[in-house]
């Protein structure tokens, strides 16, 4: 309805809630959450809000306009997830994975922009064209040793930092 919501907020790693003046524009799923997007008031920014840590909302009487130079749908066109940078480009991004694990990439595609660009009887190489964000690396680390990421080079090294902080916890 375009009603202006006042949103009482908890994130995960904060010991109190914050309350937030909200435009909310679309709802959008990813990895079995809901989250709330649309523009926060006080610096008209694009924000992002998971529904099960929104504590309270106050629907307000007041309408807002929505805006005609934001569109969601593009901004959200390259992203992975629910984060999409604003002042970042999107990257082209080259994996390849075992051929049992293809199969369940290539069924349930990691994005839209996803293509094959070589496959043998053992391995595929699939490419994407996305934002590198914290959703993407933790969606690579999950696929352990069954992944190899081949460009770009801040993803790689990234991933490398993080295994490298990984097996530092396994001292034994």
């Amino acid at each position: 309805n375009k009603s202006v919501v006042d949103i009482e907020y908890h994130k995960f790693y904060e010991s109190s809630s914050e309350t937030v003046l909200f435009n909310p524009y679309l709802i959008k799923q990813f990895k079995s959450r809901w989250y709330a997007i649309g523009i926060k008031v006080k610096n008209n920014e694009i924000r992002t809000y998971a529904l099960d840590r929104i504590m309270k909302v106050d629907v307000k009487k007041k309408k807002y306009v929505a805006s005609k130079e934001i569109n969601l749908v593009s901004y959200f066109k390259n992203a992975f997830g629910i984060i999409a940078p604003n002042d970042e480009k999107p990257e082209k991004v080259i994996f390849t994975l075992n051929k049992e694990q293809a199969n369940y990439i290539t069924t349930f595609p990691l994005h839209d922009t996803q293509k094959i660009n070589k496959s043998n009887d053992s391995h595929v190489t699939f490419e994407i064209n996305v934002f590198i964000t914290y959703d993407l690396v933790m969606e690579f680390l999950s696929y352990g040793d069954e992944v190899l990421v081949e460009s770009p080079k801040s993803l790689i090294k990234e991933l490398k930092k993080m295994y490298s902080n990984s097996l530092a916890k396994y001292k034994f």
